[in-house]
């Protein structure tokens, strides 16, 4: 069972206008550096489809963390449970059902892994 819900923002990270982060119960966590596109929709807690119970009686509850220096865009849906690592780019309008690993793009409906970014920096902070 999920406890009541927490939302944490990062040092220097903003949520775009019409952005929607539901953290009724479970955890989201968006670390630093963070850009969050608009109407972006971000939930921990959501109805679920379970058979032979109404869809308003079912529930799925699990946390969603966002590393740091992530980018979301614009119409993104990220779904219960899932952990996008840091670095990551998450393409407009994809559904992220899985986790993300750092420095992945993914993008689409279901959201999937098409490359890996290069956006690690070097010792002198160069990208």
């Amino acid at each position: 069972m999920c406890g009541p819900g927490t939302f944490a923002l990062g040092a220097n990270s903003h949520l775009g206008c019409g952005a929607y982060v539901n953290a009724v119960r479970g955890e989201v966590r968006i670390g630093c550096g963070v850009a969050v596109g608009p109407n972006v929709v971000i939930v921990s807690y959501s109805n679920a489809s379970v058979p032979g119970v109404a869809v308003v009686d079912a529930h799925v509850c699990e946390d969603v963390r966002i590393g740091d220096n992530v980018f979301i865009g614009a119409g993104a849906v990220i779904l219960p449970g899932v952990d996008v690592g840091a670095g990551a780019v998450i393409g407009a309008g994809a559904v992220v059902r899985q986790s993300v690993p750092p420095n992945a793009l993914a993008v689409g409906v279901p959201a999937r892994v098409v490359r890996m970014t290069m956006r690690s920096c070097n010792s002198e902070g160069q990208s």
